[in-house]
Order: structure tokens, then C-alpha cells, then sequence
């Protein structure tokens, strides 16, 4: 293997070495990297850190007993260590140093629950022991596994990374940092570095994450994610080429994919755009551990320790501006404030003050929103620092409430903020028109809007309840087909089934050709149903029915709208393919909800007038279409045409042939014609019957005979679809 001689930094996340087996693949996937210096930086088990900040949370404010707790804590990396099979000469020292830091721990806890409160500087010594024992362990391994004149080392990060802590959180002091790096690894960087032959060794250097020291010597962490800070930190120190991080996902997606099936991993994006998603909410990356990253500009690579063969995300200088939305994210539940009144406008001092007591409240603003008028002032902040914002704003203008200058402070609960973010926005007209009206079609109202100069994040706040759709439909507008449809199919007899047979044969072609996606979604009879995320496979157009009693469950209509209605695609229809009336009576329901309808079945137009003149409303409430076109005339476009010749203002005549309705057993029934005339004018006479409205045009009595049996109910009943 040729020798490779840049540096780069992996960084293994708690999920990536959690057990025996993810560790071993996560030694695979350093060794596989051919490059001359390898630092990895490794956080705690999965779970670890999180117990130990219960158990110091516990030793300080209960007297339930700790032991039991902290006892499976070590179990769990002594079976770690024993699952491995390390050599009993790697075994050893990690089983004592397990014991010997255990002791450490038990006394620390001790003094905690006798004192009954825990100093930051003595939890973060407690904690920090899982990316401690976890480093230790994956060291030892990479150590066994060594081949040929390969180097392993292990490296204490604490004495390397050196932080004061503000208000902002941990600040690396670089030159202290540079200066305890270079003393204890720079041999090495040197000796890799500088290496020419393309035979000689690799070296790879293991240190814990989260863990770092004060300027006075005193232990302290990173935070929260502050493996991922850490490695972004020794990229800076080596001066590393690049940065590996190593999670459970293929990279940075455009969305959550718990809540947006859709989700696409982005290939490329910039430093800000991953900055803008981290601020609103995406996991795989903290916005701090790329503030190093992008001073130096190291690129970084998020790869899935799961699936390596994905590319994955990289986050560098350049961005795809193929795609000018990289992503959609939310916050929630955010609580929004408005202060609003004559006292606001030109006064310079309204908005110091305001930010000046949330500062002192030590609340984060997530949005900002403010008129030109100055007249009102919106913000938006975490559900939990609702009564904190609540008194700092009382506090800070009790006297223009007082003297009516501060009419109202609006508190509106329950809300999300939705954030569109791309470098590709900026100069580009229709992105927030786009983004607006898709919230509008899903009839999503928006509350405020926020937007800086930079152009590359929209952000809107909406309620909570509708923001896992409002997620969905705005993500579908920037990622899929504008015409990609959920179809559930109910009646799979031979009518639905040749509809099948259609969707599936044309489906590729609407899709590459016209970008209509049809996606069949779920398909039910009268006894069963089947729902599936992905479109139904082409196989079930052949023997619908057949499969339906293999894998169908118990029909459930309720079930069968909800997952029809997708609120991560942009367009719903159910297709109604059977005849039977209680399947007509849910379309008031489906068609008030936004699904769209369309049926051969009968029954809907041919039951009480007062159901059918219900449609109507339900329709036009929901921005739905209701097409009934087949349910006459074999399916001929006999009630389109009639339509059109209307509105073309067209008089024209139809014949219609029937039988009969007065025919006996003994007396069979004798085709007969009826001709109407149709007139363009919109309204009826008053004897005329009120079914015939749903044509929107007048039937000529004059030239019509048969009233009386026109108005029997065997006619009604076969003409009912007009």
C-alpha cells in the first residue's frame, strides 16, 4: 500500500464504538486509511457520559444510592475489554487502570453527596473518565492489531487542549495550546511529516475527546458534543489535511429522516450552510466544531461507520450550487414574544434594552423579526425560557407599560421555527416565494419571517402542531417532482387492477419525461388493506386481489386517508374503484382534507341531493378536485364535454337511451329515446329536479317527454353522475 503522507484526524462518535464489534469495525476503518499520521480522537460509549452526569446529579440531590449505577458503568467496559480477546499483557493495565480511576470516581461521589452540591470543575472530572477508558480501550486494540513496523500511541488530550471558559462556552487558548501540542507530539508529526519513503511505517495517535484543561491545570470538558470540538481542535494543532467524522448516518441530510422519508444525504456543502443546519437543529454536527475548521480551512467528511462505501457529506469552502436549498430544518417548541406600541417607533433605545435584559436573563434569541415601522419587535426563544423571558421584559419596561408606550407583549406558545438554508438563495428570485406559497397550499399559516442580507436563511416560525408538515411540504417542493402524488387504490377488481397494470407500465416514462411521479401507496378491498412507504412493486398490478389476502390486514379507512396523506408529499388521491356506498360517504371527508378524488362508483351521485351538495363546500375548503367522469358513459368524456360546450356558450342536444321503469316480470322492458336540450344558461326553472344542477346548465322542458317517468326514481338513479 503507497504511503500517504498528509495527516488526518478520525473521530469516532459514542454509537460508532458502543460494543466489541463496532470497535473492531472502526479499527478497520483507520487501518484501511493509508495515510502517513493518524490521530483519532474517540468519545465515551454510547450512553456513558450521560450516565456519569446522572450520577453525579444523583450524589448531589438525593440520598438514593449511587453504587449500583456507577458499578455498571465499570462492568460495562470490563466486558468490553474481555469481548475484544486483547491479550492478557493489554488486558492487564487496562483492568487496573479501570480500578484505579474507579477509586478516584467513588471518592469524588462521596464528597458530592456529603457536600450536597457538585463544582463544574468536579463534575467535569467525573465525567470525563468515558472518552478516558474508551480511548484507552481502542488504543490497546488498534495496538494488538499492529502489523509490521505500524505505530500506536496513545495520547492524553488534557494537557493538550487548553480552554478558558466565558459565557459563550470553552475558548481554546492557541498559543498555550500550540505550545503543551507541539511538546507532546510534535516527534511524531516530524518524523511522519517529513517521511519520503512510500514503505515506511504509519503512525497512529489515539486521544480521548471532550476532555481539555483550564490555563491553572484544573480538568475540564468541551460541553455538550465536545469530541466533536476536540477533533476539530487537534486537526488544528497537526495541521491536518482533513476531517473524518465517524456517525451513524451517511452524512449531513437535507432533513430529519425520522420525520421526512424523503431526506437526501448532501454530497458537498459550505462551511455556513453547515453552520445555519447545525444552529436549527440537525444532529450529525455541532456548529462549534467547525469554528477551527473554518479558520484554517480543513475541509471535514462525515461518513457513516455502518455503511463506508457512502460518500457521505463534505463540508469545505465550496458548495453544490446545483442545489440552492441544501436543507430544512426546525426548531421546536419555541415561544414567541411580541412587543408592540407607539413607544418602539424611532426610539433607538427600545431594542438595546430589549436584548440587554434577555442578555442579563441569559436567554438565546433564536429570531428576530422587526417592521420598518419599528412599531413591534418580535422574538423568538426556547419553550424553556419562557417565564425568564417573561420577567425580563416586565422588568425592563414596567414604566412604558405603565405610561401606555408598550401597548401589549404578545406571548404566543406552541410554536416551530422552520429554516430554509443555501448558499445557492442569495441573488436567486423565487426561493421564498416558492417556500411561502407551499406553506400556503398546505394551508400553514406563518407567524413571522426572518431573513439576514446574507440571503442564506429563511426562517419562518409556524404552530407546532403543523410543523412536522410544514418540514415535509416545503422539503418536497425543493427536493421532488412538483407533481409527485400519494395514491391509495380501493377496489382492486378488474377495473382497479387494469389501472394497475397502467401506473405501472407508464410510471417511468410520466416521471423521466413530464416529472409526474405516481406513487401507489396503498391499496385496499373491501376485507384488507396494504400500506407501504415505498410505491407498490409492479407485481401487485398482476394479481392485486391475490396478494391483498397475503399480506393485507383488517380494512381500516381511517388508517388507510392518514397514510394516503403524507405530509412529506405534495399532492394526495384516493381512487375509489369499487361500488359501494360507504365508500362514497368518506368523500366529504377525504375531499375537506385535500385529498383528491376520483371514481367510477356511483354511489356518491346518485344517493340524496343534500350529500352531493355537500361535496361542493368540502371541495373548495380542502383546494381538492373531485372527478367523476367515469361513472358515466363507460368512461367516455361525456360530462367534460357538456362542461365545455357551457362555458363555450353552446346549445346542443342529447339523446339518452333507456328502458322503461314501468316493466313487469311478464312484460319486458323496451328500449326508448329522450332527448333534452341543453342551454347555456346558468339557471333552472323552479320544477325542474335539483340533481340537475350538477351539470350547472338547463334542460328545455318543452322538448322533453316523459316528465313524469323523468322524474322517477329508476332515471334518477342511472343519470344521478351529471
Amino acid at each position: 500500500m503507497n504511503r500517504d503522507n498528509r495527516i488526518v484526524v478520525h473521530k469516532f462518535g459514542g454509537s460508532s464504538v458502543a460494543t466489541a464489534e463496532r470497535m473492531r469495525t472502526a479499527a478497520g476503518l483507520v487501518e484501511a486509511d493509508p495515510r502517513a499520521l493518524k490521530m483519532v480522537v474517540v468519545s465515551a460509549l454510547k450512553g456513558v457520559t450521560d450516565a456519569l452526569y446522572a450520577l453525579v446529579h444523583q450524589a448531589a440531590t438525593t440520598d438514593q444510592p449511587w453504587e449500583p449505577q456507577w458499578l455498571a458503568v465499570k462492568e460495562r467496559h470490563r466486558t468490553l475489554i474481555h469481548e475484544l480477546r486483547l491479550s492478557e499483557s493489554r488486558v492487564q493495565p487496562l483492568l487496573h487502570r479501570i480500578e484505579d480511576d474507579g477509586a478516584a470516581v467513588e471518592r469524588l461521589l462521596q464528597t458530592i453527596r456529603l457536600v450536597k452540591t457538585a463544582s463544574e470543575s468536579i463534575q467535569d472530572r467525573v465525567v470525563g473518565y468515558g472518552e478516558l477508558w474508551s480511548s484507552a480501550i481502542f488504543n490497546a486494540l488498534l495496538a494488538q492489531r499492529a502489523t509490521g513496523s505500524d505505530r500506536v500511541h496513545w495520547l492524553d488530550a488534557r494537557p493538550c487542549v487548553i480552554v478558558h471558559w466565558h459565557s459563550l462556552g470553552p475558548v481554546v487558548d492557541w498559543p498555550m495550546s500550540t505550545a503543551a501540542f507541539e511538546r507532546h507530539a510534535a516527534e511524531w508529526v516530524r518524523a511522519n511529516a517529513g517521511a519520503v519513503n512510500s514503505e515506511a511505517h504509519t503512525t497512529t495517535v489515539v486521544m480521548p475527546g471532550f476532555v481539555a484543561t483550564t490555563p491553572e491545570g484544573v480538568q475540564t470538558t468541551l460541553g455538550r458534543n465536545g469530541s466533536d470540538y476536540s477533533a476539530s481542535i487537534i486537526a488544528a494543532l497537526s495541521k491536518a489535511q482533513e476531517i473524518v467524522i465517524w456517525t451513524d448516518v451517511d452524512g449531513v441530510l437535507s432533513a430529519d429522516p425520522r420525520r421526512v422519508a424523503n431526506a437526501r444525504v448532501i454530497e458537498r456543502l459550505s462551511y455556513h450552510e453547515a453552520v445555519e443546519l447545525a444552529y436549527f437543529g440537525a444532529k450529525v454536527i455541532h456548529p462549534k466544531t467547525m469554528t477551527p475548521a473554518i479558520e484554517r480551512a480543513i475541509p471535514i467528511r462525515i461518513k457513516n461507520t455502518f455503511n463506508p462505501d457512502a460518500l457521505g457529506s463534505v463540508i469545505s469552502n465550496q458548495s453544490d450550487d446545483s442545489l440552492p436549498v441544501k436543507g430544512i430544518t426546525t426548531v421546536e417548541p419555541v415561544v414567541l414574544f411580541n412587543l408592540e406600541g407607539t413607544g418602539n417607533s424611532g426610539a433607538p433605545a427600545t431594542a438595546e434594552r430589549l436584548f440587554g435584559a434577555l442578555r442579563e436573563a441569559k436567554v438565546s434569541v433564536l429570531l428576530i423579526s422587526q417592521g420598518s415601522s419599528e412599531h413591534s419587535i418580535c422574538i423568538a426563544v426556547h419553550a424553556r425560557e419562557r417565564a425568564a423571558t417573561t420577567a425580563a421584559l416586565e422588568q425592563a419596561f414596567r414604566a412604558e407599560r405603565a405610561a401606555g408606550l408598550i401597548a401589549t407583549t404578545a406571548i404566543i406558545d406552541h410554536c416551530a421555527i422552520l429554516a430554509v438554508v443555501g448558499d445557492g438563495m442569495a441573488g436567486q428570485s423565487g426561493v421564498a416565494a416558492r417556500a411561502f406559497k407551499t406553506l400556503a397550499d398546505a394551508a400553514i399559516n406563518i407567524r413571522a419571517i426572518a431573513q439576514g442580507s446574507s440571503e442564506r436563511n429563511i426562517s419562518v416560525v409556524v404552530d407546532e402542531h403543523n410543523a412536522t408538515r410544514a418540514l415535509n411540504v416545503v422539503h418536497s417542493a425543493f427536493y421532488l417532482s412538483d407533481h409527485t402524488v400519494s395514491i391509495g387504490l380501493i377496489g382492486p377488481g378488474l377495473v382497479g387492477q387494469a389501472l394497475l397494470e397502467q401506473i405501472a407500465s407508464q410510471r417511468e416514462r410520466l416521471l423521466t419525461r413530464y416529472g409526474i411521479d405516481l406513487r401507489v401507496r396503498a391499496i385496499a378491498s373491501s376485507q384488507a388493506m396494504h400500506l407501504t412507504e415505498t410505491p407498490l412493486s409492479d407485481d401487485w398490478s398482476q394479481t392485486p386481489r391475490q396478494r391483498l389476502c397475503e399480506q393485507g390486514t383488517a380494512i381500516d379507512l381511517h388508517r388507510f386517508t392518514e397514510h394516503v396523506m403524507a405530509e412529506h408529499l405534495p399532492h394526495a388521491l384516493i381512487i375509489d374503484c369499487s361500488a359501494s356506498a360507504d365508500v362514497a360517504q368518506h368523500y366529504e371527508r377525504w375531499l375537506a382534507a385535500g385529498i383528491h378524488v376520483i371514481t367510477p362508483n356511483k354511489k356518491a351521485n346518485s344517493g340524496p341531493m343534500a350529500n352531493y351538495e355537500r361535496l361542493k363546500p368540502a371541495r373548495r375548503k380542502g383546494g381538492s378536485q373531485y372527478y367523476y367522469e367515469a361513472t358515466v358513459g363507460a368512461g367516455l368524456p361525456i360530462i367534460q364535454t357538456l362542461y365545455d360546450l357551457r362555458i363555450c356558450s353552446m346549445s346542443t342536444t342529447v339523446v339518452c337511451r333507456f328502458r322503461r321503469s314501468f316493466a313487469t316480470p311478464k312484460r319486458r322492458a323496451s328500449p326508448s329515446r329522450i332527448r333534452a336540450t341543453i342551454s347555456p344558461a346558468p339557471t333552472w326553472r323552479a320544477n325542474s329536479p335539483s340533481w340537475r344542477a350538477r351539470l350547472g346548465c338547463r334542460l328545455n322542458w318543452s322538448r322533453l317527454p316523459w316528465r313524469a317517468w323523468f322524474r322517477s326514481r329508476w332515471w334518477r338513479s342511472v343519470w344521478m353522475p351529471f
